[in-house]
């Protein structure tokens, strides 16, 4: 609030309200500065002339108008004025979503003044309770009904009785929001620690399936004795595994566990994980069957089915190109990572997958983990588990230290020196490249001069077939 004192003489009377008080009184970080005031535009101008910055005027999602100073785009450095709606600040408050948003505080020429609070939300947040406003309130924008859920999960707070069955009341009102918002408030409610439970409040209230239609086909879908679930419940106790294994890691991983962990933080990157543990087997209600001989239930090509539904939910949900890709490749892989497993796998094999997936291989892994542990039927395999757990901790601990750091290197080759060779332009060489690539992986091929070696080998062989 310095940046305000310069000017105060000439400033209006100014309320801080929001999460930004929300959180103050619970001791949290700090967040968005939304300041609300009768003169907005004008006060966020005179701001913006006094320190000499950009104001940027906008509308927010519940179309009411913003203005915007920014100090430091970089670093998300701004204030937010916006005017009162209503008559009165008692009539903004009102307007807002839950009591523990409708807070106010003042601020004047000292500082942070007195606190206003005609909803009792200091009251909820000491009970930790999420309370709407009024019934109104979600009605108006019914996105409120996840940010609601998205509150309990981020402030380990519950949803007070009335608010709970009015959700559940106006949850169909949610197909009427903006996919783009949904996938907003969708994000920062997986990127909580523990979605498990609030998800599992989401799919009792019925709003879970608003958001999802995809879930009605997992439901009562029966699985082969592999799982002790149908398919919606085992993703579900698999989501739950995820947030332990990410809780764990730690404990499971040593040093490597920074790592993990800044692989997970970048970007969207833990939410999207989770989402697509969420709906890994999302492929398999299309594709159950029965084999011929046994009778036994099937899902063959499940993993590729589930990424062609999983990127098409997110291209509902108007999700970015990067987020559709990756959700899409960590279900395709989920079924071939756990085949990369298995002993005879060749390592030159296991590299060409570190290779294509660099990074996302982590995630890969730490999924078909999160797969395996929320199988328990009494014909899944403890061994066969413990086994694919501990190669997964090897596996992950290997790339991060070595693999990693391989191919990060230059090649050894490049295909110039195929064509040098005196092998014409074409598919050919990229073959000879994947050769020698595949001799290197596998530590038959340390030196440049053994690749040439070798590469001079394939091409005399390439030359004489022709």
């Amino acid at each position: 609030m310095a940046r305000l004192a310069p000017l105060q003489d000439r400033l209006p009377r100014l309320y801080l309200v929001g999460g930004r008080v929300r959180d103050y009184l619970l001791g949290r970080p700090g967040g968005d500065l939304d300041l609300t005031c009768t003169t907005a535009e004008e006060t966020a101008r005179k701001l913006a002339a006094f320190w000499d910055v950009p104001l940027v005027g906008f509308r927010k999602t519940n179309r009411q108008s913003c203005f915007r100073v920014v100090f430091d785009a970089d670093r998300d450095d701004f204030m937010d004025f916006t005017p009162l709606q209503g008559e009165t600040l008692e009539e903004d408050l009102a307007r807002r979503d839950f009591t523990i948003n409708a807070l106010a505080m003042e601020i004047g020429p000292d500082g942070p003044g007195r606190i206003l609070d005609p909803f009792g939300g200091r009251q909820d947040l000491a009970a930790k309770l999420v309370r709407m406003t009024s019934k109104q309130v979600l009605a108006d924008d019914p996105l409120r009904i996840l940010r609601g859920f998205r509150f309990c999960a981020q402030l380990d707070f519950r949803l007070e009785a009335d608010t709970r069955r009015t959700m559940q009341d106006q949850a169909g009102l949610l197909q009427t929001s903006a996919p783009e918002r949904i996938s907003h408030e969708l994000f920062k409610l997986f990127e909580a620690p523990e979605t498990y439970p609030i998800l599992r409040q989401m799919d009792r209230s019925k709003v879970l399936e608003v958001v999802f239609p995809e879930i009605a086909s997992l439901r009562h879908c029966e699985q082969n004795g592999f799982h002790h679930l149908d398919v919606w419940r085992h993703s579900l106790l698999a989501l739950e595994r995820s947030e332990d294994i990410l809780k764990r890691l730690d404990a499971l991983f040593g040093p490597s566990a920074g790592q993990i962990r800044e692989i997970l933080n970048r970007g969207r990157n833990t939410a999207l994980f989770k989402i697509a543990v969420l709906f890994h087997d999302l492929g398999k209600p299309k594709t159950r069957g029965l084999h011929p001989q046994t009778g036994r239930i099937t899902f063959y090509g499940h993993d590729r089915t589930g990424a062609e539904l999983i990127e098409a939910l997110a291209r509902r949900l108007r999700m970015s190109t990067r987020h559709q890709a990756l959700l899409r490749n960590l279900v395709a892989e989920h079924i071939h990572v756990y085949a990369l497993s298995r002993k005879e796998v060749k390592e030159s094999t296991r590299m060409r997958f570190f290779r294509t997936h660099r990074d996302r291989s982590v995630l890969c892994i730490l999924l078909a983990m999160a797969d395996i542990e929320a199988r328990l039927s009494p014909a899944s395999d403890p061994e066969e588990q413990d086994r694919y757990r501990a190669w997964a901790l090897q596996a992950i601990d290997h790339y991060l230290k070595t693999s990693k750091i391989y191919l990060e290197k230059r090649p050894l080759l490049s295909g110039q020196d195929i064509l040098n060779l005196g092998l014409g332009p074409g598919p050919c060489v990229g073959r000879v490249l994947r050769r020698i690539q595949e001799a290197e992986d596998d530590g038959h091929v340390h030196t440049r001069e053994q690749a040439l070696a070798l590469a001079e080998d394939i091409v005399a062989r390439i030359r004489a077939r022709h």
